[in-house]
């Protein structure tokens, strides 16, 4: 069925257009990663903050997601232990600022992933990383 309701002659029982109209990939997990991959090689080095969609915001957070497993495997964390440790610890403050360098998406991500309460503490991860001394130590463990 289209939009307006009526048969579309091919169209696969059950998907309807409204719903792939909405997605951007029809495939398995393999066929949507390897469409990731091929948006972050087409991607790289453009401007991404005037690029939008749902394949653009997915892969952003797929590269967040990878990223923050790499920044905690370098500060010998893993994600459970995030929970205890304090919303402003030095470690998070360090994974915040450099996720947010690194990446596009929203502070209020970061801040969930990283269990920091609310995304203005993101916003001054970044600061504190750049006007102190301990901030740019921490970072360049991530580095």
């Amino acid at each position: 069925m289209d939009a307006r309701g009526e048969e579309v002659q091919g169209a696969e029982a059950g998907i309807g257009y409204v719903e792939l109209r909405r997605g951007w990939c029809l495939g398995d997990g393999d066929f949507r990663q390897r469409m990731l991959d091929r948006a972050e090689k087409a991607l790289e080095g453009k401007k991404l903050a005037s690029v939008m969609g749902a394949a653009v915001k997915e892969h952003g957070e797929a590269k967040a997601s990878k990223l923050l497993a790499e920044g905690l495997a370098k500060l010998k964390l893993n994600s459970g232990d995030l929970v205890g440790i304090a919303k402003a610890a030095d470690e998070k403050k360090a994974l915040a600022a450099w996720l947010s360098q690194q990446t596009l998406v929203p502070a209020e991500w970061i801040a969930a992933k990283l269990h920091m309460g609310h995304g203005s503490l993101v916003s001054r991860s970044r600061k504190w990383v750049c006007v102190t001394k301990e901030g740019r130590k921490c970072l360049l463990k991530l580095k």
